[in-house]
């Protein structure tokens, strides 16, 4: 293209974006060509890369906390998943969480864009990735209704019961875990910090007999089905529990809820 050619695309092109009142320019391309910008698939974000979309779905959106500080949150937290099944967790900080809680709802898909990514942190990821996406009040979101269906709505990544036993703390990378349950406790409070938490006790077993020990807090105990198991006339009842911790106390470990 010459220089006149190249300077007449140019007029064009700030002609279409001035009369239309677009604000976003980046979507228009040379002699007044649309170009709808691609979205890239989570596996590919790296810390260097700007300007870029993405499609997802939200599967959970949580607010991190301490167990002594349960009212005070640390971030609102979500899990993103793309069309392809791969999962990366985002956070959004304290001061912005109530904004996006209202924008956000868990099973719909967004497009996002105007967004940071950011190194992971070493504990209490839900996903074992490099690292997270970082959603500010500069973050663009628009709920998706087209083409959405392929994206799926939930994503785990089961251990077994023998690589959990083999660990004795966990709080790096959260993990999941599916079995039958075998027996459940009912609901006893007990103080953490100044807060009276509610605290319950599972048995959950897998198809090689095995069982694990299962601890749930708070929200957790207490929205538990208790009689889940004792309904289920026809087979095994299946519980999955998502983003769990591994603890050790007098030498019994089991698996523990935490805010995720």
């Amino acid at each position: 293209m010459n220089h006149r050619n190249c300077f007449e695309a140019l007029d064009r092109s700030l002609r279409d974006i001035l009369c239309t009142g677009e604000t976003t320019p980046p979507d228009k391309l040379f002699g007044a060509k649309y170009c709808e910008m691609e979205y890239i698939s989570l596996k590919n974000l790296t810390l260097t890369q700007q300007h870029v979309k993405i499609k997802i779905r939200v599967s959970r959106i949580w607010e991190s906390t301490t167990p002594q500080l349960k009212k005070d949150i640390l971030s609102l937290d979500c899990l993103l998943i793309d069309e392809e099944g791969y999962a990366m967790q985002a956070t959004i900080r304290k001061h912005d969480a109530t904004t996006f809680r209202a924008l956000l709802s868990e099973g719909n898909a967004y497009i996002i864009e105007n967004f940071n990514v950011i190194p992971s942190r070493n504990t209490y990821k839900v996903v074992d990735r490099r690292y997270i996406i970082q959603i500010s009040k500069w973050t663009r979101i628009v709920e998706a209704k087209e083409d959405v269906a392929q994206i799926p709505f939930y994503n785990f990544y089961f251990l077994s019961f023998d690589y959990i036993k083999n660990k004795k703390y966990v709080d790096g990378c959260l993990l999941d875990v599916i079995g039958n349950i075998v027996a459940t406790g009912t609901i006893s409070y007990t103080y953490v910090g100044q807060e009276r938490t509610a605290i319950r006790k599972l048995q959950i077993g897998n198809l090689e007999d095995e069982t694990l020990s299962v601890t749930l807090w708070d929200k957790f105990a207490i929205d538990f089905n208790d009689n889940q198991h004792q309904e289920k006339v026809d087979g095994p009842a299946i519980v999955v529990f998502a983003s769990m911790s591994v603890r050790t106390y007098r030498d019994q470990l089991y698996i523990s809820t935490c805010s995720a």
